[in-house]
């Protein structure tokens, strides 16, 4: 393993400046750093300027610093750097190095890096980017060194992984350093916790959902009908549910899963759990625990970031027992993602999986904007599916159905019956309610919602107020 006093080589991590080779698509300022885009899917970095003073003054500070403890504000009055040098010295002793721009820019989901390979990014807008941010290895293994670190995690040549949340920006860090183990690599990888999260405004705004789609999903989740949100990678799964989540009751209590901590709950009794891995048996604790705790719980609506394995029985068993259910899964459509549950590792029974009744299709799209994303919504009952809100690829639009179909469909549908039965309305009061949230999200599409639980109060205040009850 690499010792602390080795963080600091001769040479202090910069990131090197290269012209793209494609055309200039997008391009913008994060916080002191340039970004450029290109069509050839290149995401460049222009970096601090620092002069050669500043530059070898870094370099001695950090090594005093490392090797007498000296306080870091009395090295930096020592040694009189200017404001952008101490930037650099901040980003080697208490950030992400030379990933800083990349943490900070609000576009960038995940960071993936590979010593002496172009770091690649995970753009929101543009998808998979290849950086001009190399590492050498001995920065990038005492990068990982320095999280696992900070994060209570132990990483050796004994076990040269590690997966954690870092304590200060809850971003979920995986990495494995240089060992036998990894054939001499150091890997790196980033998710990022969500500054902001998606709300409906947010995603109608951008053609993934329409207005009476989104209050359709909001009838929905006031019904407690279990929505799984089903789509490739990059296809905006944890997004459309971090949306949904803006629409739960606001008094409702809620337990999401996750291992990554990325969904946030605008109710004030939201139980927040994250699984752990731990190197002591005994010491982990799995989505599967934790979803089964849920029902001890007794919850109103059981969240679970993502199902991949057994954890998908105990969130089907909840949603059996009446919980409101959120989940999403990886799967190209909704007949392939019922196939898959009931097969193993999941292994959901029949008749639990028939209690899923919502089943929301992402459909990631190329555009010379960037990355679209369309979604489509199907009914589920005894293996039938039923494609009420359709996508149509030729036009890339997500269309609505006609009144005569919702009436019909409110009326004989097995799901949406069960929905006005939770509800105790009739199959005419249902599509009267329908109308109503639709108006809401028309309203709220006209105002200017930064903050989701504000439209989340504002949707639940709006509708007490236009329907005469909550």
């Amino acid at each position: 393993m690499i010792r602390e006093k080795e963080i600091i080589e001769p040479k202090i991590p910069l990131i090197e400046y290269r012209e793209p080779t494609g055309s200039v698509i997008d391009s913008y300022q994060v916080d002191l750093y340039e970004v450029t885009i290109t069509d050839a899917d290149e995401y460049i970095v222009k970096d601090v300027q620092i002069s050669e003073g500043d530059f070898r003054s870094i370099r001695e500070l950090l090594n005093e610093y490392l090797y007498t403890g000296t306080p870091l504000p009395v090295l930096l009055k020592k040694y009189r750097v200017s404001e952008v040098a101490k930037r650099i010295v901040d980003r080697e002793l208490n950030g992400y190095s030379i990933l800083d721009p990349a943490l900070k820019d609000k576009f960038i989901l995940d960071i993936h890096a590979v010593h002496d390979k172009p770091v690649k990014v995970l753009h929101q807008r543009w998808g998979i980017l290849k950086s001009n941010i190399v590492f050498d290895p001995y920065h990038l293994n005492n990068l990982l060194s320095k999280l696992a670190t900070r994060a209570g995690k132990s990483i050796s040549a004994k076990k040269p992984y590690v997966s954690m949340i870092d304590p200060y920006t809850e971003h979920r860090v995986s990495g494995i350093m240089m060992s036998d183990v990894s054939m001499g690599k150091v890997t790196v990888s980033i998710r990022k916790k969500p500054e902001n999260p998606w709300t409906v405004v947010r995603e109608i705004k951008v053609n993934t959902l329409t207005p009476l789609e989104a209050a359709f999903l909001w009838q929905m989740i006031v019904a407690k009908m279990a929505i799984m949100v089903i789509g490739p990678m990059l296809s905006g799964k944890t997004s459309m549910i971090n949306a949904l989540l803006g629409m739960v009751p606001p008094e409702a209590s809620v337990m999401t899963v996750e291992d990554t901590p990325e969904l946030l709950v605008p109710s004030p009794y939201w139980t927040r759990t994250i699984s752990r891995e731990a190197p002591e048996e005994g010491e982990s604790v799995s989505f599967f625990e934790l979803v089964k705790l849920s029902l001890r719980l007794s919850e109103d609506y059981v969240i679970v970031g993502e199902v991949r394995g057994e954890e998908g029985r105990d969130w089907a068993q909840a949603i059996m027992l009446g919980h409101g259910g959120l989940t999403s899964f990886h799967a190209g459509g909704p007949k392939e993602a019922l196939n898959r549950l009931v097969q193993p590792p999941i292994n959901i029974s029949p008749q639990a999986l028939n209690e899923l009744k919502v089943l929301m299709v992402m459909h990631p799209l190329r555009s010379r904007r960037g990355l679209i994303r369309r979604s489509s919504v199907h009914l589920h009952h005894s293996g039938n599916l039923l494609e009420l809100f359709k996508f149509n690829p030729a036009e890339r639009v997500t269309q609505d159905p006609g009144e005569d179909e919702l009436r019909e469909y409110y009326k004989k549908h097995p799901a949406l019956t069960l929905a006005g039965i939770r509800m105790g309305m009739s199959p005419e009061e249902m599509l009267e309610d329908l109308r109503l949230r639709e108006r809401i999200i028309r309203e709220a599409l006209e105002r200017e919602f930064e903050d989701y639980k504000a439209l989340n109060s504002w949707l639940y205040a709006r509708y007490r107020e236009l329907s005469g009850h909550a």
